[in-house]
């Protein structure tokens, strides 16, 4: 595995670990280098799922060689499940893959999941592909824990010159989430962000107390999907989070999905009051 290699599985691995928490994420170093990633994921009702990534042999330039255990799942279960894994990842080589399979492997195990329960109540995740646009000026974000009405404005990450806000606001119904959105873009520094990926979950009255989930990447492919997972490891209800990106030029890889998950968590905590475990090696911006 050559130093370019080396380093992409490394910014996959801290992006990983800043999604899913150390608990889920594991790593084997051979020789100071990142051998295999191992993600436990828990299905609701049913126990763990463990996918297993060998990323030795020149990955992502190569894809790498999966294995997924399921206790709930019988021998068979598990052979279609990583078949059907390694085909959803077949075209992606040279790419970092590892979130993708995360995602595919909890949506098969959770449909498997309610395909065996009388009653589930599923949520929408789809993601819509919006063209991605890039801005060569970074402006000055919001001031740091500012309360604008019903919304909160985290701390600033920044890296390489890009900047990173997230922006949190309690939310009842879909409305409400297009409400605050619209109130949020008034404000032309957040309008003229490169990106504003947002997810949101809602259990309410208004939802009729089934639980409301969406996203959207607005053109940063599968961003809105890491902001959705850091909300579900949270336990977040009635809440939207967006999050702001003010590209500064440089491609920052997968390590940029790791400074969305850490924005997203700081704003969160705050709104609810606690403390917040950091997990970013990135550089933490100063409060404008």
């Amino acid at each position: 595995m050559d130093g370019l290699c080396d380093e992409q599985v490394q910014n996959e691995y801290e992006a990983l670990l800043a999604i899913y928490g150390e608990d889920t994420v594991s790593r084997k170093l051979e020789g100071g280098r990142i051998t295999q990633i191992s993600v436990r994921i828990e299905v609701a009702g049913r126990g763990q799922c463990l996918l297993r990534a060998d990323v030795s042999q020149n990955y992502p330039a190569k894809l790498p060689e999966l294995e997924v255990y399921a206790n709930f799942l019988n021998s068979n279960e598990q052979r279609v499940l990583l078949a059907d894994l390694i085909a959803h990842i077949q075209n992606e080589v040279g790419f970092p893959v590892l979130f993708s399979c995360v995602t595919f492997v909890t949506e098969r195990t959770t449909q498997h999941t309610a395909s065996n329960q009388p009653e589930h109540e599923g949520f929408d995740t789809t993601v819509p592909q919006l063209a991605q646009e890039e801005t060569d000026g970074v402006p000055k974000v919001l001031s740091s824990a500012a309360v604008l009405g019903d919304l909160l404005h985290g701390e600033i990450i920044t890296d390489r010159k890009s900047v990173f806000q997230a922006h949190y606001a309690a939310v009842y119904s879909k409305e409400h989430v297009e409400e605050v959105v619209s109130t949020l873009l008034q404000n032309s520094k957040v309008a003229n962000a490169t990106h504003n990926m947002l997810a949101y979950r809602i259990r309410s009255a208004e939802t009729q107390n089934a639980l409301v989930a969406d996203c959207d990447d607005d053109g940063e492919k599968a961003a809105g999907k890491h902001i959705l997972h850091v909300l579900e490891m949270l336990g977040c209800e009635n809440a939207l989070v967006v999050v702001s990106r003010w590209y500064g030029g440089t491609p920052l890889g997968p390590v940029r999905f790791k400074h969305i998950a850490n924005a997203t968590r700081q704003v969160v905590l705050e709104a609810q009051g606690r403390p917040e475990k950091d997990v970013s090696s990135g550089k933490a911006g100063t409060v404008r």
